[in-house]
């Protein structure tokens, strides 16, 4: 890119922000910055202690101190997010305030939940930089609650083996354009009550499933927007996961790369392209 013997790279699959600021300064590159729903998630297995404990779920969500493990993680490039995974790009998406970090009601909530002296966890990550970075700063933030988080990096291939069985990790989910179809992936049950196969979590909650079964019948926006408000507030206040932030996907192009703009969903457009 900096010599100029190539035109464009497309660093939206790309979990390493090394690239983004080696070529950020760059005067003969453009480097594009979109918003995608795409997120490094928290989640929690909710049929092993102590994660079937609601209490617990919510203290370490508040402890995510999510302006500065966005601004580590991904060179503060990206949305804020609000545990659940629903982004500002989706179009049924329902704003909610952003909850703060509060260390000191974790610590009350882990105190209510039997763990006054605070609680020892594994944290199971693969390599990828920025997840990795994630969950050091939620341990060093975790720790005026009471959380002891040991952090167990493994190769990212190793991760992928195990993604749907560890207790806690840090699993990257990639972008899909309607709110609807991650949380049909992973936050149901199948018609014969068992987790479906990539619910990595095991929650399922009677309610959520109604309403997305709701939601999935709705074409206008504007009526499935109205359900998604309520899923949200339910996946927020009792769910298995914490989002701290969507990752923005990072297109570079030459100067002379004309008409090109990237989308969130791992391919560019051509249809009137030019090097000037």
């Amino acid at each position: 890119m900096k010599k100029g013997t190539v035109d464009l790279v497309d660093l939206s699959d790309a979990g390493n922000s090394d690239d983004y600021r080696s070529l950020k300064n760059d005067r003969n590159i453009h480097l594009a910055s979109v918003p995608a729903a795409k997120a490094n998630v928290l989640r929690m297995r909710v049929d092993r202690e102590p994660w079937h404990d609601n209490r617990v779920r919510q203290a370490l969500k508040l402890c995510q101190h999510r302006d500065k493990i966005r601004y580590l993680a991904h060179n503060d490039q990206g949305t804020i997010g609000n545990d659940f995974l629903v982004c500002p790009t989706h179009p049924e998406y329902c704003e909610k305030p952003i909850p703060k970090y509060d260390p000191q009601r974790a610590k009350q909530l882990l105190k209510e939940a039997g763990y006054p002296d605070g609680i020892d966890i594994n944290l199971a990550v693969g390599t990828w930089p920025d997840v990795v970075r994630y969950a050091e700063v939620l341990k060093q933030d975790a720790a005026p609650a009471g959380f002891r988080i040991n952090i167990q990096t493994m190769p990212t291939s190793q991760y992928w083996e195990k993604w749907t069985e560890v207790d806690l990790g840090i699993t990257p989910w990639m972008h899909r354009p309607i709110g609807t179809m991650v949380l049909n992936l992973a936050y149901i049950n199948d018609d014969a009550g068992k987790p479906v196969p990539w619910n990595e979590t095991r929650w399922a909650d009677d309610e959520f499933s109604k309403l997305l079964k709701e939601a999935n019948g709705l074409i206008n926006v504007d009526e499935r927007r109205k359900v998604f408000c309520k899923l949200e507030d339910i996946q927020q206040e009792r769910g298995s996961i914490g989002i701290p932030y969507w990752r923005n996907a990072w297109y570079c192009l030459r100067k002379n790369v004309t008409n090109v703009s990237g989308v969130p969903s791992l391919y560019i457009t051509f249809n009137d392209a030019w090097l000037a």
